[in-house]
This record gives structure tokens, C-alpha cells and sequence, in this order.
């Protein structure tokens, strides 16, 4: 399993330091020709960088997670800095993850399978959400709190706010608990699929439902 070949921790990169491309590919070489196979770590948070292929190519096709207004990406935070969240109910995802993931192997790095983390989604930075007045409801602030490591916390915390959208107009309220199988569906689809064709693809990942 690999989790330390990401360059500045962004998606379908490699760090030309740690892991140079043909010696990671040599790697990769004597890894099948002993049996053992490699898994890459993926995260669903794209940083916000315009010199990104992966983030310029995201905003074209708009499969990130929308703000509660809808006119804007929603920007969270997460290992590689200030990232919009990847929306796995979006019409044009599968097609979208399908040519990152077929660029990374062809390219980059001939992976066997992967390992889907941080995909609750977790957010470093969910932002100042305004709480209602007393008597005053939200769906960032229900009615009740939820019990998280001994602590009452509101539903936003640590993941993206309850009113964002999805694709469809669908809340990230009604998504939350199915963010990661939608993930490990969208991957199971693009992998089962050319030019991959696994018959039985081998998924790790850290958020499922049920």
C-alpha cells in the first residue's frame, strides 16, 4: 500500500523526489514478479490550484460539490491545503475519475487496486457557521447535537456543511452517509470497466454505507 507518493499530497501526482517515474515503475516491475501487488491511497479533495491537471479539468466538467447557494465550488481544506470536495452523485463523475484514474496508470503509476481515504468527507476547515437564534432551526443545526468523542457538536463539524449541494439538487444533508459508497461505486464501475476490465476490483475504503 501506498500513501507517501503523492507530490504535496494532491491526487494522481508523484513526488519526482521520493518516487521517480522510472524507478517507481521498476519498483512496481519486481513487486508483480514476486506476486505482490501495489494500492495507492486516493483522497475526494481536489486542491484548489490552477496548474493542477486534475482541479483545471474538475472545474470544466463541474463535478465538485456546490456551496448552499449553488453559485460556487464549496472550498474546504484537507492534507494537500484548500480543496473542493469531489461530488460522487455528479452526472459526469464516472466518466470524469474514469480518464484521471486511466491517466495515473498509464502515466504514472500501474496500480492493482486502491485504497478511498478521508472519504466521509473529512474537512479540516468546515468554516464559521452561524448558529440560529434560540427557538431557530438549521440543517447545520438541527435540533439535536450529535455525540462525537464525548463532545455535542453540530452536524457540519469536521465534514462539508449539511447544506451544500449535490448534483440534482441533492443536500449534502440526505449524501453524508452515503458519500463513500458513492465513491466506491463510481471506482468499482470505472474499474470493472476498459481499459481496466477487473473482474473483481480491490477496493479499501475508510467511509461505507451500511
Amino acid at each position: 500500500i501506498l500513501r507517501s507518493h503523492m507530490y504535496e499530497k494532491n491526487d494522481f501526482t508523484l513526488d519526482p523526489e521520493r518516487y521517480p517515474q522510472n524507478d517507481t515503475r521498476k519498483l512496481i516491475e519486481d513487486l508483480h514478479a514476486e506476486g505482490m501487488k501495489v494500492v495507492p491511497i486516493l483522497d475526494p479533495g481536489i486542491k484548489v490550484d490552477p496548474t493542477l491537471p486534475a482541479y483545471r479539468s474538475g472545474m470544466e466538467a463541474g463535478v465538485f460539490i456546490r456551496t448552499p447557494s449553488r453559485d460556487a465550488f464549496y472550498e474546504g481544506q484537507v492534507w494537500p491545503g484548500r480543496v473542493h470536495f469531489l461530488d460522487f452523485l455528479h452526472r459526469n463523475i464516472t466518466a470524469w475519475w474514469g480518464r484521471q484514474l486511466h491517466t495515473f496508470h498509464k502515466e504514472l503509476l500501474p496500480f492493482d487496486g486502491l485504497w478511498l481515504d478521508m472519504n466521509e468527507p473529512s474537512n479540516f476547515d468546515s468554516g464559521p457557521i452561524r448558529k440560529p437564534d434560540l427557538g431557530y432551526f438549521s440543517l447545520n443545526y438541527p435540533p439535536y447535537d450529535i455525540d462525537n468523542g464525548g463532545q455535542r457538536l453540530p452536524l457540519f463539524h469536521a465534514t462539508v456543511p449539511m447544506d451544500c449541494w449535490h448534483d440534482g439538487s441533492i443536500l449534502a444533508l440526505h449524501a453524508h452517509n452515503i458519500y463513500g459508497l458513492a465513491q466506491a461505486h463510481v471506482t468499482w464501475q470505472v474499474l470493472h470497466s476498459p481499459p481496466f476490465n477487473h473482474s473483481r476490483p480491490f477496493l479499501l475504503t475508510r467511509s461505507v454505507f451500511p
